[in-house]
């Protein structure tokens, strides 16, 4: 609450309790002023994050979407 953030991003799973928590965590960010993305897709479905290579999660960073 008294941190200077400008974004927070978000890297969970890719799966239906993903996307879940992510509108949770949205919800609960709305009265603040900060931009709130997650990374973009390319982290395939199903596979667990630390396990992807660091090629692949630079692309999802680099190319994340803004969810507000």
């Amino acid at each position: 609450k008294t941190g200077d953030y400008k974004e927070i991003i978000i890297a969970l799973k890719p799966s239906v309790e993903g996307e879940t928590t992510t509108q949770y965590i949205k919800k609960m960010l709305e009265s603040y002023s900060i931009k709130i993305s997650k990374i973009a897709s390319g982290v395939p479905v199903g596979a667990e994050i630390e396990y992807i290579d660091p090629i692949t999660l630079e692309m999802a960073l680099e190319e994340r979407k803004y969810i507000s």
